[in-house]
């Protein structure tokens, strides 16, 4: 199920726009996915209904994750 409504940084290797994924063809896990490159943010498990949107949160969190060149600054 992608589209689902939250922030999400570009694709820090292509710049594409990146939305929520389910990974598993069992809907135990999300991820976001490049909808550019495909390239995709760690899986994120959940166990219960009641943790989606933890798991949603989680997931946009860990994509959302830059690291700083420390040679460029950038």
């Amino acid at each position: 199920n992608r589209g689902i409504s939250m922030e999400l940084l570009p694709c820090p290797f292509c710049g594409g726009q990146a939305s929520m994924g389910y990974c598993s063809e069992s809907y135990k896990s999300f991820a976001v996915i490049c909808d550019k490159c495909g390239s995709e943010g760690p899986d994120v498990p959940i166990d219960t209904v009641k943790e989606r949107e933890s798991g949603r949160h989680k997931a946009a969190d860990l994509w959302n994750i830059r690291t700083t060149n420390k040679l460029t600054g950038e």
